[in-house]
């Protein structure tokens, strides 16, 4: 039988040769900011946040003018411009007569047809009411959504209401038409023709001679009306064409766009009524660089 001897592996093992690991020094960080870099990027924020604070401080123009509407114990009515019409057969009770710009007409026959709304809305109304809907939710305030059309006067009773649109809004014509600025919209042999008018000038103070179609458009104009009515006022946002809806939403949703017309607003403005011209660019079908044409407290 073999036999076996235990032996201690570690009696007759080779030391190991000792471990050197070499460990770099550590490299000097440097900052791609040079202090004067960094300084300029906080002053600049810190502007910003001056700029904002100071809008939104509850004695701000922005806070007094939109403070009625963020109250939450109604919502907020927005009306929005209904679409054209179109026509389905159906019965009547009168001939209608349509007639163009080219001394072409058409009578429609009783039992004929029957207007119905086309509840299209544009892009400029859509962004017009975002920007209105982003406002109100911050404040945790609900809006209630109606086409014009769907709307008496009986609606803006006791309640902050906002009208968007002016061609096809049938309010906008209700809330302007007896003040300073209002517009009027006729079809002319170049197409759809809308003038802004000033009561106190005998020309139109702006004009679009053809609205349509849009991408021939370069400039666009709006009026904004604030009628106090205590706590419940009305407030008209009226471009002439969408881009004008759209850029002067915008205008009075932000409070930064919002410190332009507060250096021209009179001192006493919050317990008056108030009327804005706005003119804005349009680039690329876009609404850009709004600014004020003319400011008027009545």
């Amino acid at each position: 039988m073999p036999e076996f001897e235990l032996v201690d592996a570690q009696q007759n093992a080779s030391p190991l040769p000792a471990l050197s690991v070499a460990v770099p020094a550590p490299a000097r960080l440097t900052s791609p900011f040079r202090p004067w870099q960094l300084v300029g990027t906080a002053v600049i924020l810190l502007l910003l946040v001056s700029a904002f604070w100071l809008q939104s401080r509850p004695d701000s123009n922005f806070a007094r003018f939109w403070s009625p509407f963020l109250s939450p114990r109604n919502p907020v009515l927005v009306a929005i411009p209904d679409g054209f019409h179109i026509f389905t057969r159906r019965s009547g009770r009168s001939a209608v007569r349509l007639s163009a710009a080219n001394g072409t007409a058409l009578t429609i026959a009783p039992g004929q047809f029957q207007p119905v709304d086309d509840f299209h809305v544009t892009v400029g109304v859509l962004n017009a009411m975002l920007s209105l809907q982003h406002l109100l939710m911050q404040s945790s305030v609900k809006i209630d959504l109606n086409f014009s059309s769907h709307l008496t006067a009986a609606n803006f009773q006791n309640r902050s209401v906002v009208v968007l649109g002016a061609v096809n809004q049938v309010w906008s014509p209700e809330v302007n038409q007896i003040l300073r600025f209002s517009f009027v919209g006729k079809e002319t042999s170049n197409g759809y023709q809308v003038s802004l008018l000033d009561r106190n000038s005998a020309k139109p103070i702006r004009q679009l001679d053809n609205i349509f179609p849009w991408e021939t458009q370069t400039k666009d104009f709006a009026i904004i009306t604030w009628l106090s009515r205590g706590q419940s006022p009305t407030l008209s946002i009226a471009g002439l064409n969408l881009f004008g809806t759209e850029a002067a939403a915008r205008f009075l949703t932000d409070p930064a766009q919002f410190e332009i017309l507060s250096s021209r607003l009179p001192s006493n403005w919050a317990q008056r009524n108030l009327q804005v011209v706005l003119e804005n660019d349009v680039v690329n079908q876009s609404p850009v660089n709004p600014r004020v044409v003319a400011v008027h407290s009545f």
